[in-house]
């Protein structure tokens, strides 16, 4: 996963239209988290009409700070839910659980999109991008968050 610095996140989190994200540590004031997410095609933002036939993916930035961050280690666990708008298949983006330390604050990743059946073109979709920490332990951890995208249609070009 690739660190990015504070001033890309801010550009990220202040020039987007879509950004509306919810996110939660236990300790407010000493440990916060912020979360930004987006869908592109070809390496573009999209504008939510993903044709099936074009390389398409996830995007994820967030960001842990406070007084507490370097106390903390553990594993992140990042996915973009899909969940159909009427007939299609619900699908999910996922990376495997990444560990990290104390000496990293922000992260990016890049989550490659799926196939999707020519069935499932016509089907629009909610799409929420959800990050979450686990400790050391493997065990959930009081620190999540997600991104409620707009909606997306596939389509077959």
């Amino acid at each position: 996963m690739a660190e990015i610095s504070e001033a890309e996140f801010k550009e990220l989190t202040q020039n987007s239209k879509n950004y509306d994200c919810m996110t939660e540590a236990v300790v407010p004031g000493d440990l916060s988290l912020s979360l930004y997410a987006g869908l592109y095609e070809e390496g573009h933002p999209s504008n939510r009409i993903i044709n099936v036939n074009k390389p398409w993916d996830a995007r994820m930035w967030w960001r842990l700070s406070g007084s507490l961050r370097e106390s903390l280690c553990g594993y992140w666990c990042a996915a973009i839910h899909f969940e159909s708008i009427g007939i299609g298949a619900e699908f999910n983006l996922d990376i495997p659980h990444f560990k990290f330390d104390c000496h990293h604050y922000h992260w990016s990743v890049v989550i490659p999109g799926k196939g999707i059946k020519p069935d499932d073109c016509t089907s629009p979709y909610e799409v929420i991008a959800t990050v979450s920490y686990r400790n050391l332990c493997d065990k959930p951890g009081p620190i999540v968050g997600f991104c409620r995208l707009p909606p997306v249609q596939f389509f077959v070009a």
